[in-house]
Formats: C-alpha cells, structure tokens, sequence
C-alpha cells in the first residue's frame, strides 16, 4: 500500500487557518479590524483540500430571484459518487478587508465533517463578497434587516441547487459562522419546506458604530425566533474573542423565551480563541456527536458513510507502550517497519494484516481510512495497531478464531509429546521459537506452524482447507490446546499373540520377518497390516497411521486387516481378514488358477481335511495347505513363502478367498 508521507513536518492540519474563521460584527464605512489573512485563508483551504483527493469542486453563478442579473458566487462540495445528495448551506462569516477582497469561501474542517455524512455543502459568498456581483444592503444599525436581507438571498441558492440532479431539494439544512451563523439564523424565519434546521456556530451580528451592538443581536435573535417554528443548534465558547460569554447566552435566551426551538452546545475554552474552534481540526470532534443526535432526530442522514473526510475517534487500549517495538504482535523481520511508523510524520496509521503483513499510511485526514479502504479493495482483513501516537489495538476485540481452551494434554514446552514423527517434531521446536501470536496445526500425516497477523490459528487452519487436509490444533501462543479427534477406531487387543512373537505372524518368510522386526522399532503411533494378498504393510507417525493404510488399502482394492496398532496385537485368526470372493465352488478343483496335475491332486485332498483348513498356491502352479487348528493359514503361507513369492490363500475353511486382482 502506499505511503504518503507530506512534504513538511508538521501535520497539515496543524498548520491550515480556515475560511470559516470570520468575523460577526461590520461597519458601516469600513470592515471589522480583526481578521485573518488572505493569503492565510486561501492557502490553508489549498492545503486542506489537497489532502482529500474524493472531494469534488464545483464553482458556480447563482442568479437571485429577487435581482436577476445579480449572481453570487457558490462553491459547491460533493462527494466522490453520483448523488442526489442532501444538501447542507454553508454560509461564512465577515474579514477585515472590503468585501470584493475577501477569498471565496473553500473547503474546511466543518465541511468535511457534513461530506463524511453523506451531504453535499454548498458555499455561497453574500452579495458583495468574493466573486459574488452585488453589494450588501445596510440599514443603520437596523442588524435583523442586514440578515433578512442575506436570508433572502441564501433562499435563492436553495431553490437553485434544489434542482440540479445531483441534490436532494428535500432535505436542506442552513449551517454559518459567526456573521454566517445569524444569517443562517434568518433564513429559519422564511419557512422554507425543505429547510429542515438550522446550524449556528459562533453567530453574531452587530454594527460597529452603533453604541448599543450587544442589545441590538440579543434583540435581533428574539426577532428570529418570533418567526420561524425550525429546529436549531448553537456552539459557542467561553473564550470567544468577539463575542463574550455573556452576549451570546444572552441571546441563546432571549430566542429560546420568545419561542425559538434551539438547544445549546457550550464548549468551554477552545485554545486561545473559541470564536475560531472550527478552524482546527479538533473541531470535528467537538461538534460530531451533537450534530449526529441533531439529524437523528431531524430523520436526516447521521452516521459516517465517508470516513476519509474525518479523524478517527482514537481510542487508547494500554495494549503496550507505543515506542516498544518488540510488543507489536507482527514477524521480528517487519519489526523495522514499525520504527519506520514511529519516526513518520503525523497524522499516521499502523496496521495489522490477518496473513501477517503490515500497512503503514500517511497523511490526509484520516490515514486509517484510507488504509482500511485499500485493505478492502485488496479483500484483506486489516486490524489498526497505532494511530498517530496512540496504540489502539485490541486483540479481545477482534472478529478471530475463537481459541480452544487449554487441555492440560502436555507442557507447551514438552516436544515428546506431540503426537507426531521426530521429524515434525522438529517444527514443533522452530514454533517454540517464534514470536506471539502463534499457531501449531497437526493433520494425519503433516504439520502447519503460522506465526503473526491478527489471526494466526485461522491462517494455518486455511491453509490446511486449500490443500484439502483436516488439521486440529496442538498449541495456540503458550498453550496446548490438543484434544485428540476421533479418527478410524483401533481394534481392541485380541491377545491372539504377544507383540514380539514374530512366529506368531500369520504371514511369514525372511522379508515378511524382517519388515516386521522393522515394525517393532518404529516410534509410535504405528501400524502393521495384513492383506488378502500375502502383502504387508506397516506406518508410522501422524495422526491416523491406521487411517491412511486402509486407504491405501482400500485405493488397491485389496483386502487390509490390522495385525498390531501400536503395542497391541489386535488380530484374530477368522475368516473375516479373508472374506468369500465367490470366486468359484469350494469343490471346483478345476477352476483353481494356475494348477497342474499335481496341484489339483493336492486340492482335492485339502477338501478332504477337517476345518479350519486354508489352501494356498504359488505363482508356478505349486500349492501348499494346512489344517492345523487356529493357525492353519499361517503355516500353509510360511511354508509356501518358504520356497516362492508371491504366495496367496486360495481357500479358507468352506470358502474361496482368492481375489482374482
């Protein structure tokens, strides 16, 4: 993923003084004294802008339906799809220069907060202003008509916009600061049907030359709120450097006592200067859950659906010290990775990816989102480790593999005991070695070892499922977790023969004896079998070594039947390990394959001998036959095996056992 990383060294939004930063109070021959600069303005809404590359601009002449051939100047904000969107006016307040000289109103902090609900933010410049044509019309010190007048003017915009394709005319909300806020304030008195409440941040309004300013806005406020039913929210500070604390609470009360439905939102002090807590990016924070309720209530849209538009809400977990390196749960070898974040300017965000790689990002508003939004398009699950200087993670939290509970089956440390070859037992050294979070996975004849990410477990169990292997878990981080599954059940001991007898075998020669001498040495779990077809086989290791002869058994299409599983001999002489093929009646002498003369003979003297009996014959037509108790198959084979190979039961008892194959 792209690292982004701004080309100075302080964050951005640090740095960035906003158009909404405005002054309330005029005068009649000249603008306020206070203000901010031009150049300031114009530059930190460049900067704020560039950082948030799906915003898209449009800059419009809007008409006055009062005044045709005046047009004012509209800057408009969408997000990067199609709409309707609904739509938020935004108007701005008043700088200490003349009005033509004051920088159209761009992109700030209190925008990006309505585009990351979802709002288009229309900002128009008032007659008089910026690009707009027109000049503003002064009563005296007559500040309500001032306002009605803006207000006006503002409902021209709003009719205007209403009809793009792009708008939903039908869901309007009026938002302004400071000069902006009580013209804002105004519009509410015009009961416009699409107006659905109205935003006052820092709003005044007041004359310069007039003795009795501070009256005149709490009356102006009253006025408004004699005349308009709309919903309305207001933010002020204790440290506004224009408008005292006691000016504008009196205000919010004499609109509230003469019928004006507005709620308050005192925010205390806000650095030096609340009047301009929206030109910060702390803003964002202070008014988002306010707002929030305030749709919600409106049944306008409420909740992020664009959240590169916004910080994120950070919220520490203690997980670990933000400088301590070693405590990130990701691979030693990306560690450096991590001490690359650290030193990254911010804002930054670190995160974690559930296959064990990271992300870092850089820059924008919000880095995370961006993060977040690329590990989406990537189809990878992401987890945020630290954001800015705060660590964030939370493993509880996670949507992981729920872990199995310890076992108690053996010390995490104890490699004896995992039920696998010595040789895998080697990867179970190498996963004591590795770093948390960490897995190790046993299937029935392998072993997977995952090791970082966010989830660990659930890589290593995906990994067995694309190579179609069933796997269990034996360790999660530092405990067993292993519970042994049911696989193919183990016959019980037959006692038919001690486990060392190697007579007792009932298929023997030097090779049968000596592949099951090597049995007797293998480490356990192991297994030796017979077959139908003087074939043997033995295994050892794994989950199921029974499980995977029988299918491999079963595979050959042969018959398998366990002689010993582990220290147990599980065999019994019967006519279950050769079941009747059907291959021929017992008393066909004639259709025993590969007979001479000699042999048949010797067949119809098998079918004279008293059961148990078992008749075996060789590839070159020679044939051997025993009828000696229990063990009768076993020495009509070892003498067979004795002289030839390849030997094989032809009948056993009443049946025909010879498997044609």
């Amino acid at each position: 993923m792209n690292i982004l990383t701004p080309n100075f060294d302080v964050p951005f939004y640090r740095r960035i003084i906003l158009t909404i930063y405005c002054i309330c109070f005029i005068s009649l021959g000249s603008q306020a004294a206070y203000a901010t600069r031009d150049e300031d303005i114009d530059r930190g809404s460049s900067a704020l802008q560039a950082q948030v590359p799906d915003v898209h601009e449009k800059i419009l002449k809007v008409p006055l339906y009062s005044s045709p051939t005046i047009r004012l100047q509209v800057t408009v904000y969408t997000p990067d799809t199609t709409g309707p969107f609904p739509m938020v006016i935004l108007n701005h307040g008043n700088a200490d220069e003349p009005p033509k000289d004051q920088p159209r109103s761009r992109l700030s902090f209190a925008s990006l907060y309505f585009l990351s609900r979802g709002y288009a933010v229309v900002q128009p410049m008032m007659r008089g202003y910026a690009g707009s044509e027109g000049k503003q019309n002064l009563n005296g010190c007559d500040v309500a008509a001032g306002n009605m007048h803006n207000a006006e003017d503002i409902a021209s915009v709003i009719y205007y916009m209403g009809k793009q394709p792009y708008i939903d005319g039908s869901r309007v909300i009026v938002a302004g600061q400071s000069f902006g806020g009580f013209n804002s304030l105004a519009v509410g008195t015009l009961n416009i049907p699409a107006v659905k409440g109205i935003i006052n941040f820092n709003g005044g309004s007041g004359i310069k030359e007039c003795s009795d300013q501070v009256d005149r806005m709490v009356d102006t406020a009253g006025y408004f709120a004699a005349r308009t039913k709309l919903p309305s929210i207001w933010f002020y500070g204790s440290n506004d450097r224009l408008i005292p604390e006691s000016t504008w609470r009196a205000a919010y009360h004499r609109y509230t006592l003469l019928g004006g439905d507005a709620r308050l939102v005192a925010i205390g002090n806000f650095k030096d200067d609340s009047h301009n807590f929206l030109g910060h990016i702390e803003g964002i924070s202070i008014i988002q859950t306010p707002l929030d309720d305030f749709f919600h209530e409106l049944g306008l849209p409420n909740t992020i659906k664009y959240p590169g538009f916004v910080p994120p809400i950070i919220t520490p977990t203690h997980f670990a010290d933000l400088n301590d390196v070693n405590a990130v749960p990701i691979s030693p070898t990306l560690r450096p990775q991590y001490q690359k974040f650290l030193t990254a300017p911010l804002p930054r965000a670190f995160l974690i990816l559930n296959d064990g790689g990271i992300s870092m990002t850089t820059g924008g508003v919000n880095p995370l989102a961006k993060a977040l939004e690329s590990c989406k398009n990537a189809h990878i699950e992401c987890t945020p480790y630290a954001i800015d200087q705060t660590v964030v993670w939370n493993k509880g939290k996670l949507k992981s593999t729920p872990l199995p509970p310890p076992s108690h089956y053996a010390d995490i440390n104890d490699v004896d005991a995992v039920p696998v070859s010595p040789e895998a037992r080697e990867g179970y050294r190498k996963f004591l070695s590795l770093p948390l979070p960490r897995a190790f996975l046993i299937s029935k004849n392998s072993v997977s070892i995952s090791s970082g990410g966010i989830d660990p477990l659930a890589k290593g169990l995906q990994a067995c499922q694309q190579q179609h292997i069933e796997c269990w878990p034996y360790a999660v981080d530092n405990q067993v977790v292993w519970v042994k599954p049911t696989l193919t059940p183990t016959p019980p001991p037959s006692n038919y023969a001690d486990i060392k007898d190697l007579n007792a075998v009932p298929i023997m020669g030097d090779q049968a004896k000596a592949a099951y001498q090597a049995f007797l040495s293998m480490p356990l779990p192991r297994v030796f079998v017979l077959t139908n077809q003087s074939v043997i086989y033995s295994e050892h290791g794994g989950l199921d070594p029974l499980g995977h002869i029988l299918d491999t058994c079963q595979q050959r299409s042969q018959v398998c039947i366990p002689y010993a599983v582990d220290n147990q001999v599980v065999w019994s002489p019967t006519a279950d390990f050769l079941k009747p093929t059907h291959f021929a009646d017992i008393r066909d002498f004639e259709a025993v394959p590969y007979m001479n003369t000699a042999g048949r003979k010797n067949y119809q003297k098998f079918l004279t001998l008293n059961t148990p009996r078992a008749f075996v014959i060789a590839p070159d037509g020679t044939s051997t036959m025993a009828s000696n108790g229990s063990n009768s198959l076993q020495i009509a084979l070892s003498k067979c095996q004795s002289s030839h190979h390849g030997c094989a039961a032809y009948a056993l008892d009443n049946d025909v056992v010879w498997d044609s194959h």
